[in-house]
């Protein structure tokens, strides 16, 4: 049986399954908006992340919603074996 739990005080409705935040898709990417970082430049799912972000934090600011921007330090080597 699913916990449904309602945010109703702002224009937007925010519905969530289960006993506690982020227990689904969300949970599996420690509730973070996914950069797309591990795609190979210009692939699809890569721009597509790039675009789901900007959309993200602006619909974000739009409506008054919380969210962190943080940053990952990424070091790339190349191994030869």
């Amino acid at each position: 049986m699913h916990n449904y739990q309602a945010v109703t005080d702002r224009k937007i409705r925010l519905a969530l399954i289960g006993h506690v935040l982020a227990s689904h898709q969300t949970g599996h990417n420690s509730g973070v908006i996914h950069t797309g970082i591990y795609y190979e430049p210009g692939n699809l799912k890569a721009k597509l992340c790039q675009e789901w972000l900007k959309a993200t934090v602006v619909f974000c600011k739009q409506h008054n919603l919380s969210y962190k921007q943080c940053g990952k330090l990424h070091n790339f080597v190349q191994l030869n074996y």
